[in-house]
Formats: C-alpha cells, structure tokens, sequence
C-alpha cells in the first residue's frame, strides 16, 4: 500500500513538471499610456509598447503597431523611439486622421535591430492629438528572429494580435506564466504531503 501510494504521488508530480514544457501562449502585447491635457482641445498622449510574449513562445518580436480613433481628429506626432518611424508622415507635421502606425526600421532587436523582443519594452511614442482619446484600439505585428530577411512583407509570416490601450496599469502576466506559478505552488503542497505522510509512517 504505501509503494502503490508513493508511485502515484511519484507520477503526479513528474506529470506536474514535464506539463509546462507543452504550455504555449499566443503572442501578446500591452500598450500603456499616460493622458494629459494641453488646454484649447488638445491633449497629448504618451505610450509604453510592451511585448508580453513569453521568451518559450517562439521569441516573436514586435515590429509594427497601429493606433485607431474613432474618428478623423487633427494629429500632430511628437516623437518617437529611435529607430522607428510613422505615419501620418512626416510625424511631427500637423494633419487630420482616424489611424497613426509606428513600425520599426531595423529588422532584429538591439545591439543591431530596433524590433521589441519578449519580456521587453519600448516608450517614446507620443503624440498629441484634438481629441480626448483614452483607451483605443491598437494592433500589433510580430515576427521570428529566425524568418527570411523579407519575411516582414509576407503577410503569412506576421502574427497578429490587437487589443486595447490601458492607461498606466503594469502588463497582465501571460497565462503561461500563471500556470506556472500555479504549477509550483501545487508541487511545493505535493511535496509538504509527502513529508507528512513519511513521517506517519516511520511512526507505525
């Protein structure tokens, strides 16, 4: 009785343990910003693109992320991250639009390239903007380190994930990280009942 016990207890945990290893999570992002009014109309916004990928989903790179408003507003672009460029373009000249995207100029992720790689972020986007947006919807682009060199103009090699803007709150963790932790607590309870049960049996 007490080997049949410890060979399931045995068995649930190796279980436990090979079981992350198959948790795979789609390719994600936040996009956070911080909202303050310039008076007259205008406010100017200022964003945080977050790759919340986990490094274990495949290493997908943020390379493209688009902004959509409501409507069509007067937009003037402000700055964004070295490497990047946008449109309306030029981005710092006055226009009117219902869509702004950023896209990254350098294939890779730095010393060399300028993509956001996972578990990494990127601040710099600001604009302003004659409207008071709040949280929008965003989409962005991803692709593999590993992809041809031209790959970023093959639809078919370009994950897509959207949601929507949130202003000043930390990422989500992903649901792989969750598990994860889930996972460790479960095996340190396994391990604290087997400690018990050992030290029951060494009483009979």
């Amino acid at each position: 009785m007490k080997m049949r016990l410890s060979k399931i207890l045995f068995s649930l945990i190796l279980v436990l343990l090979i079981t992350p290893v198959y948790v795979m999570a789609i390719p994600s992002a936040e996009f956070l910003y911080t909202e303050t009014d310039l008076g007259g109309g205008w406010w100017q916004y200022d964003y945080t693109l977050y790759n919340t990928t986990s490094l274990a989903d495949g290493s997908y790179n943020i390379f493209d992320v688009g902004l959509y408003f409501d409507d069509f507003y007067d937009f003037e672009g402000i700055s964004l991250p070295s490497g990047w460029d946008g449109t309306p373009a030029p981005w710092t000249d006055l226009s009117n639009t219902d869509f702004i995207n950023a896209y990254s100029l350098n294939l890779g992720v730095p010393p060399f390239g300028t993509d956001i790689q996972p578990d990494s972020s990127l601040s710099g986007f600001s604009f302003k903007i004659m409207h008071q947006a709040g949280d929008i919807t965003f989409d962005v682009l991803l692709t593999l380190p590993t992809d041809a060199p031209d790959c970023a103009d093959t639809d078919s090699c370009n994950p897509y994930q959207s949601g929507g803007t949130t202003r000043g709150i930390s990422p989500v963790p992903e649901p792989g990280t969750i598990l994860l932790v889930g996972v460790g607590l479960t095996l340190i309870l396994l391990l604290t009942m087997i400690g018990r049960l050992r030290f029951r049996w060494n009483k009979v």
